[in-house]
């Protein structure tokens, strides 16, 4: 988890890796600890099944062959 300044506040951001997939997110204008809280949730969500990843980006390359 980290954070940015912008021009409203600070924005905190969720950033890790689950079975090899990257899981990245933005919070929110919110405190820390309520940032932590989403997390955990997002986190167990994305362990129960729940939330499925986005899907990887395919090259043109890729779809013509």
């Amino acid at each position: 988890m980290y954070s940015r300044k912008s021009k409203h506040g600070i924005v905190w951001y969720s950033d890790f890796r689950y079975e090899g997939q990257r899981y990245r997110k933005p919070q929110g204008i919110i405190s820390k600890t309520l940032a932590k809280e989403f997390e955990l949730k997002w986190r167990v969500n994305i362990a129960e099944g729940k939330q499925k990843p986005k899907p990887k980006k395919m090259l043109f390359e890729t779809l013509v062959e």
